[in-house]
């Protein structure tokens, strides 16, 4: 059971876009925890939705230097998803 607040507006604003994909599947249950500070139904929708076109853009400007596994992982996700 979980006994708190999280701070769900830095896992979705702030933190790295590697995380996307637990938010994603999670997101009907985000706006049923609670958290500090506040952050509603629409604020996350909008963040998941900033998070998924930052995903899909970078995938246009780096090499194979820069490749990662997650990266990758989330864009397959968004594209079969």
């Amino acid at each position: 059971t979980f006994k708190g607040e999280i701070d769900l507006n830095h896992m979705i604003y702030k933190m790295s876009d590697k995380n996307y994909q637990v938010l994603h599947e999670q997101r009907d249950k985000l706006s049923e925890i609670p958290t500090y500070p506040f952050i509603g139904k629409n604020r996350i929708k909008e963040g998941l939705e900033r998070k998924a076109n930052r995903i899909y853009n970078s995938s246009f400007d780096k090499t194979w230097l820069s490749w990662n596994y997650q990266d990758w992982k989330n864009r397959k996700w968004l594209r079969d998803n």
